[in-house]
């Protein structure tokens, strides 16, 4: 962060920083701050996306929401497609807010899962990326089309490919009970020589 809050301090001529923080509930790293600090200290160039979408399970309802100056603001609102919102997520969003115990509880449980999934990932000699997201990436053994039909067959989805790591399987982190089954049948996969 050290390099980006010095890059935002020179304040490039006609330069805005964008910072996305779809999975920022999720980061479990003391060391995380929240691009929100440059806008309290008064930075202009900073423009701080938040979602619904992830921690709150809200992405078919399509609500999020900017933080930054009134100048951007309305420079934005310009490009917005009309007043199209969603009145139900916005209510639902407004209730999630204040539910600070279930969003608690939503974070408990991905990390319980997250546990799980890296458990089995190592005891199985997968290679995979450390996430503090609702996700994971981990490399496959066998080609991603065979893997995602060996997990089919088991009832687990896997998502399409993320090119060019075309050899990474992207997982989503169900509940902990999900992730005890997905565990599972990768050990079953990988006793028959099959992953």
């Amino acid at each position: 962060m050290n390099e980006i809050e010095s890059w935002i301090k020179s304040k490039p001529k006609n330069t805005i920083f964008i910072f996305d923080e779809a999975y920022a509930e999720f980061v479990n790293d003391p060391a995380f701050e929240s691009a929100d600090k440059f806008i309290t200290q008064g930075y202009d160039n900073i423009v701080l996306l938040k979602t619904f979408s992830k921690i709150h399970a809200m992405a078919g309802l399509r609500v999020g929401y900017i933080v930054s100056t009134e100048e951007n603001t309305k420079n934005i609102a310009q490009y917005v497609a009309g007043e199209k919102l969603n009145y139900c997520g916005v209510c639902a969003a407004l209730s999630s807010l204040k539910d600070t115990q279930y969003l608690a509880y939503c974070k408990k449980v991905i990390d319980v899962s997250r546990e799980i999934m890296e458990k089995v990932l190592s005891e199985l000699g997968f290679h995979y990326l450390k996430s503090e997201t609702n996700f994971m990436f981990h490399k496959t053994s066998i080609a991603l089309n065979d893997y995602r039909e060996l997990m089919k067959e088991k009832f687990i989805l896997v998502g399409r490919d993320f090119s060019p790591a075309t050899d990474w399987c992207r997982i989503s982190l169900g509940t902990p009970e999900e992730m005890l089954y997905v565990a599972k049948v990768m050990r079953e996969l990988r006793q028959k020589s099959m992953i």
